[in-house]
């Protein structure tokens, strides 16, 4: 496992940690994969169900104003309003930026979910072709 400090966001040690702990993981057998294939279909779902979700809700939302306690109710609702319309020209293209980082990070998942597909459907193949 690589540990990646956010504070720590350079291209040339995250390569150096990556190219480490390849060398320092040795190769996993065919059989010790198929002892772990219910492990690794139960993974590709929960992948799957997280990106379903994601799909619907990576993108911000303006969450509807409420006022908590039926005092001055209708005051308070007016001053939230006020005040997000007078906030929204600064809020707004930091929550720009937030859902194009979550739409990047939606399509790294689903290219992720992709490549395990077709790593899971060669182990079946592989799979059957060692059973024969």
């Amino acid at each position: 496992m690589i540990h990646i400090d956010s504070n720590d966001i350079d291209e040339k040690k995250l390569e150096q940690k990556i190219e480490k702990s390849i060398k320092t993981n040795q190769p996993v057998s065919f059989d010790t994969v198929i002892a772990h294939w219910e492990a690794i279909e139960d993974s590709v779902s929960l992948l799957k169900n997280n990106i379903i979700w994601l799909k619907s809700n990576w993108q911000l939302k303006e969450i509807p104003i409420e006022a908590k306690k039926n005092f001055l109710k209708k005051f308070f609702v007016l001053l939230k309003k006020v005040l997000r319309k007078c906030m929204r020209w600064y809020v707004s293209m930091y929550i720009e930026q937030q859902n194009r980082i979550n739409q990047k990070i939606l399509n790294s998942l689903q290219t992720t979910e992709q490549i395990q597909e077709l790593i899971l459907t060669e182990l079946k193949r592989m799979e059957n072709e060692h059973e024969n």
